[in-house]
């Protein structure tokens, strides 16, 4: 007799079976319909975290080794990941990791045939109870959603912190932001030591990278660990406007909910490609702000190219998507307008 750890392999296997049978039978049928969706509700309010203060900072390895579900044992992923997150990170920045890592569980999650119909998979999932829900066949997103861990709070008036993702009740607010910037710096850190880890959310890592152009490398990861929301608006809204901040915050959610779904209306099609040029236009002008200041500082013309350079290798053509059972989806132009940048280009010198 098979196990539960068997039956829940069996039935993911059987998910993706009969995605593979269908898939090609849906898409057929999405340009005969008009496919309906909800936009999320977004949050009017936003806040910092608090100050943890004196935190213990010693990992209870007796029992970070046993945790697991199943047969499957995590101790010695979470360990590693533990032992990368504690030599990269400033300790400042591990006041969370610290608050969280001892009382951590690791749960199963079952995939859902209709979540990998719409391409809106999830392999992992990091809960505010902390704790960490896998699916087997992506048990190498861990460090991902460790990653997640090391960023949230609960905080007593309701608001769940999670990097710069804001929750409270059915508002939310920073998606987008945050799990693109989760993929990032997992691929940076992890990827050497995890080289199966399940790499996701491509446009939103490239729109990170444009973001820390901007913002800063360390700064970013100040930003994040601390659940700083406000402190990033701060940084965007200082290059450019708070409405701008708030937009592009709000774009990059609109991406992140909407960019994966295999089935798009039109409509959904225009808004995404709209939402996608708010946030090239919102990142160029920053960008040529955040350099007009620094050349009024001295920085030097060669320091300035270099920027630049590193700046636009990231401004991709298009961007293409293909899930686990090899279904191409559409592809978008996130490129600016020749005549919006030459615009934005001489208003900001």
């Amino acid at each position: 007799m098979k196990n539960n750890e068997d039956i829940i392999a069996i039935n993911d296997d059987l998910l993706f079976l009969i995605a593979e049978l269908i898939a090609a039978r849906l898409l057929l049928e999405i340009g005969r319909k008009k496919i309906s969706y909800q936009f999320y509700k977004k949050i009017d309010e936003y806040e910092e975290t608090i100050d943890l203060g004196e935190f213990a900072v010693k990992l209870n390895e007796d029992y970070l080794k046993n945790l697991s579900f199943g047969s499957i044992n995590f101790g010695s992923m979470i360990l590693e990941c533990s032992r990368i997150l504690i030599n990269h990170l400033d300790k400042e920045n591990l006041q969370v990791f610290y608050h969280n890592i001892n009382t951590l569980k690791i749960l199963p999650y079952r995939l859902r045939l209709t979540e990998i119909l719409s391409g809106g998979i999830t392999v992992g999932k990091y809960n505010p109870n902390n704790s960490i829900q896998l699916a087997k066949k992506y048990i190498d997103s861990l460090p991902h959603e460790l990653t997640h861990m090391s960023s949230t709070i609960v905080k007593d008036n309701g608001f769940i912190l999670s990097g710069f993702h804001q929750v409270k009740g059915k508002k939310d607010y920073g998606y987008g932001v945050n799990e693109g910037y989760t993929q990032y710096f997992t691929e940076k850190y992890f990827l050497d030591s995890f080289p199966h880890m399940h790499k996701g959310y491509p446009a939103e890592v490239e729109i990170i990278k444009k973001l820390i152009c901007i913002i800063g490398e360390k700064e970013m990861e100040n930003l994040y660990f601390h659940a700083n929301l406000s402190g990033l608006i701060d940084i965007i809204s200082h290059y450019s406007s708070l409405d701008d901040a708030k937009d592009f915050i709000a774009a990059v959610d609109f991406v992140k909910l909407f960019f994966y779904k295999i089935p798009k209306s039109k409509r959904l099609l225009q808004m995404l490609e709209i939402k996608l040029q708010k946030i090239n236009i919102i990142l160029l002008k920053c960008f040529l702000q955040k350099q007009s200041e620094e050349r009024k500082k001295g920085i030097s013309s060669q320091e300035l190219k270099m920027e630049q350079e590193e700046f636009d290798s990231y401004l991709g053509d298009e961007i293409i998507i293909k899930l686990p059972f090899k279904v191409k989806v559409n592809t978008f132009n996130i490129g600016i307008p020749l005549e919006v940048e030459e615009s934005l280009r001489r208003r900001i010198k």
